[in-house]
């Protein structure tokens, strides 16, 4: 029987030393049929060419610009399908694996032939016996996207493999076939929320999502946005928060929905104006409340 042959596809946008660790610790796996594709993201600090002189065995694709997520990893999928890779992995840069992360991956997707997209357990790389992320749940009448035990011990209750409404794009392994079905990741939403929607467009045509224990990373968080209060995180956090609920909700939920995140909005900025004085960050959440409302997507900030 053949071995499938999966891409890892990683993005680096002035991130070099966090994209040395995660290439480092992709030597380790133990999967026998991988290739990495790196696309750089307009990066100005030198990283391609490092990449290029110290790890000449991996694929590299330099766009002259930053495409945010959506769009350089569509940019990968494309090569890496036209390559003939049979799966996809999505793979953030501030990562370290497991070596038999992807063995186990793989022996899951080869069981379930109706599974689309699978996802890792998660933990944060300063806390290995804590989970960030174990496959992620969405409650439709408040438009809660939350991952499953977050800040959580790593205990045998999250050590069940099971089917989730979706996976973090953080490490996210991808049927190519799929995107035959459903398409690329939509580049209206540059960075946030691009997982979670890929998995409900799966989800849609019929594949399953597959959150998997025994495959397991460790995540810096945060590291490229600059956390979860930056302007960055803030903008496109609101703005791609109205655009999934546009995109996947109906009524009632929708309108119950609209009316809580709106609330929650509303706390965030008060809490950003009375106790940080942020008014940028203020801003932030202003802007992306009115580019969703005005359809101006994509790259923004």
């Amino acid at each position: 029987m053949s071995i499938p042959k999966v891409t890892i596809i990683t993005l680096n946008w002035n991130g070099k030393k966090d994209t040395i660790e995660c290439l480092e610790s992709l030597k380790q796996v133990t999967y026998p049929n991988y290739e990495i594709l790196l696309v750089d993201n307009g990066s100005t600090d030198g990283s391609a060419e490092l990449f290029r002189e110290h790890y000449p065995g991996i694929k590299i694709v330099e766009n002259e610009k930053n495409l945010g997520f959506t769009g350089g990893c569509n940019i990968g999928i494309k090569k890496a399908i036209s390559d003939g890779a049979d799966y996809i992995l999505l793979l953030n840069n501030d990562v370290a694996v497991e070596p038999d992360f992807l063995d186990e991956l793989i022996s899951v997707a080869k069981k379930n032939e109706n599974i689309g997209i699978l996802g890792t357990k998660i933990n944060y790389y300063d806390a290995t016996d804590q989970i960030w992320a174990a496959g992620g749940f969405i409650n439709y009448w408040i438009c809660l996207v939350a991952y499953h035990g977050m800040d959580k011990r790593d205990t045998e209750k999250y050590s069940r493999e099971k089917d989730v409404d979706f996976v973090s794009g953080c490490a996210m392994l991808i049927k190519a076939g799929l995107f035959q079905k459903i398409g690329l990741l939509d580049e209206r939403y540059f960075a946030y929320f691009e997982d979670v929607d890929i998995c409900l467009m799966a989800k849609k045509n019929g594949c399953g999502i597959r959150y998997v224990p025994s495959a397991k990373i460790y995540h810096k968080v945060s590291r490229t946005s600059g956390g979860a209060l930056s302007p960055f995180s803030l903008y496109y956090n609101t703005r791609n928060k109205l655009l999934f609920l546009r995109k996947h909700f109906h009524m009632p939920q929708l309108l119950t929905a609209f009316i809580v995140i709106m609330a929650v909005f509303g706390i965030r900025t008060l809490y950003l104006l009375i106790f940080r004085r942020d008014i940028r960050a203020c801003s932030m959440i202003f802007k992306g409340i009115e580019d969703a409302f005005i359809g101006r997507f994509g790259a923004q900030i």
